[in-house]
């Protein structure tokens, strides 16, 4: 039995009736495509069962549909929480999350950049394994960009997603006092890490 041929976008654009400029427009959700147009384009591509070649859609526009995410460890619940939660988003916008553990250390974290630069990533989130950020440059110098999560390092002019640690944490003492707790012990991660730092200040 000879192998059966995959629709391509051209057959797409046939079966439309309209070129293959507007396909590819479509199936990167250009927003200025028409809702009419839009829809004759994806009922073509249910219907010839049509599927995007991620492979030779990175070689045509250097784009890699992926984007590395660096944890500092993989037993912490919320951190892979926060993975979860962050791959869900990407496998909705059509990016595939390529998740890398630095083991809360700043070598294994520099050794992970290099291989999502090697890989070509689109993006980065990161969790930052500690304090310095001289070694984010391997991104930098890749234009690839990069978000922190959780965690921040002094003295970095980059995008952040927060937790507000110190009223969390004021707010988790604040109740124990009224449940009646006198004598408040606390133990803290590594205070050279912000969120560790911050719950401390909070706590006192």
């Amino acid at each position: 039995m000879g192998r059966v041929k995959s629709a391509t976008i051209k057959d797409v654009a046939q079966e439309a009736g309209v070129s293959t400029a507007t396909v590819s427009r479509v199936l990167n959700h250009d927003v200025k495509v028409a809702q009419a147009t839009r829809q004759v384009v994806e009922d073509a591509v249910a219907r010839l069962g049509y599927r995007v070649n991620p492979i030779a859609r990175s070689l045509r526009s250097s784009d890699t549909h992926t984007i590395g995410i660096i944890s500092p460890e993989f037993r912490n619940d919320f951190f892979m929480a926060v993975a979860e939660g962050i791959e869900e988003v990407l496998r909705d916008e059509g990016y595939t999350a390529f998740i890398l553990n630095s083991r809360e250390s700043i070598d294994e974290e520099r050794s992970r950049m290099e291989l999502l630069a090697q890989k070509q990533v689109d993006g980065a989130i990161i969790i930052p394994a500690g304090n310095r950020g001289d070694h984010f440059s391997i991104l930098s110098r890749e234009d690839i960009p990069f978000v922190l999560v959780d965690r921040y390092i002094e003295g970095m002019d980059v995008d952040a997603v927060l937790t507000d640690n110190i009223r969390g944490s004021f707010l988790a003492v604040q109740r124990a006092l009224e449940d009646g707790a006198r004598s408040i012990a606390m133990i803290s991660g590594e205070l050279g890490i912000s969120s560790a730092r911050e719950q401390f200040i909070g706590y006192e």
